[in-house]
């Protein structure tokens, strides 16, 4: 790469603006940039946080410690854009050599080239928002695994009482994590646990002093905890993915009608057995049938059936339907009544469920088959039994949380599925 250089008598010295020092600059730059043989094409995230990456050429150099002036391990790289001008800061993530890169340094300011010490991503944080959403996002863990000193300026070898230190991009996704919240690292046979402290989460590094939003790299301290598995999904390691039960329920569950009929569909929301009020979302299967309003008005418009799929906006799965049935003469439909409604039993005990058939709040005396519909629950963690013809009982050997038990009952052409969860015993 050349290089023009002018001495102070020279008249071009006083004549060339900053601006055309730079454009020069950026002509050298560009006319060999990528001859380099540190030039790579690597992906970028664009824009800030968007989860979608785009290929751009770069120069990556081993990075030096601007401390000992030391190179430092593979982990970290100086990433030099050939744009003079290119947007860049912390928390910008980057992706080459099967990895993730997370830039916890830029060298743009008051600089003419833009460039960034990248760290790569180690790790990745599993969680589940308020509303029982999966969330994930690269990180790095610090590497070293501390416990505080004994005052004396000994550090004890590492221990369950560890600390570590955890560093991710702040976006929309992690600003919900919060003071004692826990993840799960290591793998599905040797999982630990870390919760965030009181005082754990660092996100005011500001790159611009006076604005807040500048800040987008989030550090979190954490404490060494204990892995739950009756709450946590010890398979895809996701901490507390069990801990908030969802159930929805709708009133009419079932509506019989004529053309021009109109109802009113209203929702009841339980969070862990607590009435919660959440934005809900109204869908028709046949809006030629039944139509409905995002309150919840429904009206008769064709002759059929249609079902209303009403479910949370915030976590699709809690959702319920409710079954429309729109003819000149108005059937009642047949309904399919489980009891209990409760689909969990908990390890070590045993459940009897009832079922019938009920036409217009009527019961029916159809006798029903119960089958197994899916085998992946393994055959040792419980037991099934049909006791007559409309009842049945399931024993929890050994809770089991990645699949529910589901149970197929069936009389003539009626036929409903029953989730079973097996649960720990408390």
């Amino acid at each position: 790469m050349s290089y023009k250089y002018f001495t102070s008598a020279s008249p071009l010295f006083f004549n060339n603006t900053g601006s055309q020092i730079l454009n020069e600059f950026q002509s050298a730059i560009d006319a060999d940039f990528a001859l380099a043989p540190s030039y790579y094409i690597i992906s970028e995230e664009s824009p800030f946080a968007s989860g979608s990456y785009v290929n751009i050429g770069v120069r990556v150099n081993d990075a030096v410690s601007s401390e000992t002036g030391i190179k430092m391990i593979d982990d970290f790289k100086k990433i030099i854009f050939q744009d003079l001008n290119h947007t860049t800061g912390m928390g910008y993530q980057y992706y080459f050599d099967d990895n993730y890169y997370l830039a916890v340094n830029t060298e743009t300011t008051k600089s003419f080239v833009s460039s960034i010490t990248a760290r790569r991503c180690n790790n990745v944080l599993r969680w589940t928002d308020s509303d029982g959403n999966e969330l994930s996002e690269h990180c790095i863990i610090d590497y070293s695994i501390k416990r505080p000193t004994d005052g004396v300026g000994r550090v004890d070898p590492v221990t369950g009482e560890g600390f570590i230190a955890v560093y991710t991009q702040l976006n929309d996704n992690t600003k919900t994590i919060s003071s004692g919240q826990r993840f799960l690292f290591g793998n599905s046979n040797v999982w630990k646990a870390f919760s965030v402290y009181g005082n754990g989460i660092q996100n005011f590094l500001n790159q611009t002093t006076t604005d807040n939003d500048t800040c987008k790299l989030l550090e979190l301290f954490m404490g060494a905890d204990t892995v739950n598995k009756d709450t946590d999904d010890v398979v895809n390691g996701i901490a507390d993915k069990y801990k908030n039960v969802y159930a929805l329920t709708l009133t009419p569950s079932s509506i019989v009608g004529t053309v021009g009929d109109s109802f009113l569909l209203s929702s009841n929301l339980e969070i862990n057995g607590i009435t919660t009020t959440k934005d809900m979302s109204y869908v028709s299967s046949a809006s030629t049938i039944a139509t409905v309003s995002g309150s919840g008005g429904i009206v008769l418009v064709g002759n059929g059936s249609a079902d209303i799929l009403v479910y949370m906006d915030d976590n699709t799965s809690a959702s319920a339907i409710c079954e429309v049935v729109v003819s000149a003469s108005s059937t009642a439909p047949y309904e399919i009544r489980v009891d209990p409604s409760n689909d969990t039993v908990l390890e070590g005990t045993t459940t009897t469920f009832s079922v019938y058939g009920y036409v217009g709040g009527v019961q029916q005396s159809d006798a029903y088959v119960f089958t197994l519909a899916n085998s992946n629950v393994p055959s040792d963690h419980y037991v099934l039994t049909t006791i007559d013809d409309n009842s049945f009982s399931v024993q929890n050997v050994e809770m089991y949380l990645s699949y529910p038990l589901v149970i197929s009952a069936t009389s003539g052409s009626y036929t409903t599925d029953i989730s079973i969860d097996l649960r720990g015993a408390w």
